[in-house]
């Protein structure tokens, strides 16, 4: 068990079976990282990545995956850093998962780790929770497109809050799959306008289906 070789990515299965363990191999010497990664998992949260910051410039950041079902764990997962200047929320519908991805992270330091901690003894319900986050969790939670990834980006800088939402093409091959990045990108200021509906329509998503389908015949044409 002490053998572990770090950065190596675990099944959150064997991670459960010493919770203790991993808990503080994971955060890397960071008290309030370590109670919340016990925090998560005892409330049965899949994490995925987390590091402290090592570097000026690095971000302190937690990833986790959450079932759609448990909308209001969200609600107050992401409500607990939502104003917290310098903080980077990304939360997304990946083709391949159920589950909604939460990914937090900071260039001020591990701080919030202890915020959402704090919180999850708080969960707040849908009617408290501030309008943007429960129309993005809404969106996400029914969407379900088997060829893209869906992601909203809020940036929270000096209390102006940008978003960015974008989706990726997902295709196979044949050789395996290929992701074409940000093939849809919108970017609005919360500050100045709130989220109500989706960002991209069916229309959308099918032109750039049929463009990307149709530059991969072109390429094709080419090498020939």
């Amino acid at each position: 068990m002490n053998n572990y070789q770090f950065g190596k990515q675990l099944n959150i299965k064997e991670v459960m079976k010493n919770k203790e363990y991993y808990a503080k191999v994971f955060s890397e010497g960071s008290i309030e990282l370590e109670a919340l990664l016990l925090k998560l998992w005892n409330n049965n949260i899949e994490t995925f990545m987390c590091c402290t910051g090592h570097e000026m410039d690095d971000a302190a950041y937690i990833m986790m995956y959450l079932p759609t079902t448990n909308k209001e764990l969200m609600y107050t997962i992401i409500n607990s850093v939502y104003n917290e200047d310098q903080t980077y929320i990304t939360v997304g519908k990946e083709h391949d998962r159920e589950e909604i991805l939460i990914d937090i992270k900071s260039y001020c330091g591990g701080n919030f780790f202890k915020k959402i901690n704090v919180s999850l003894d708080n969960p707040i319900t849908n009617n408290k929770v501030d309008n943007n986050i429960y129309n993005m969790i809404g969106i996400l939670s029914e969407f379900n497109y088997k060829t893209f990834d869906l992601y909203y980006e809020i940036f929270n800088i000096r209390n102006q809050k940008r978003l960015d939402i974008y989706a990726n093409y997902c295709k196979d091959n044949g050789d395996g799959l290929t992701r074409h990045l940000h093939v849809l990108r919108k970017t609005t200021n919360l500050n100045d306008e709130e989220l109500k509906k989706d960002a991209f329509s069916k229309d959308e998503f099918e032109s750039k289906i049929d463009d990307i389908n149709e530059r991969g015949r072109q390429k094709t044409i080419f090498k020939r």
